[in-house]
């Protein structure tokens, strides 16, 4: 729940100390942005593809799928 995901904020900064995101936008229309997403965590990295559903400027729904542990595709 949102508490929950909250609280976890603190956790989730030590964890991508280091970090990097790389993205690239796949394709947006009404209203659902779909991404190709690289996180380069120090020690390895995922390639993501992610889709957002977003009104009024705010992002109202999330879906990610892991495509591969690594980015070597992107």
């Amino acid at each position: 729940d949102k508490r929950e995901f909250i609280a976890s904020i603190d956790e989730w900064q030590g964890a991508v100390a280091g970090a990097a995101i790389r993205h690239r936008i796949e394709k947006s229309e009404a209203g659902v942005t779909t991404v190709i997403a690289c996180y380069d965590f120090p020690n390895n990295d995922m390639l993501m593809h992610e889709t957002f559903a977003i009104a009024d400027d705010r992002i109202t729904a999330s879906t990610q799928k892991a495509l591969a542990e690594s980015c070597a595709a992107y």
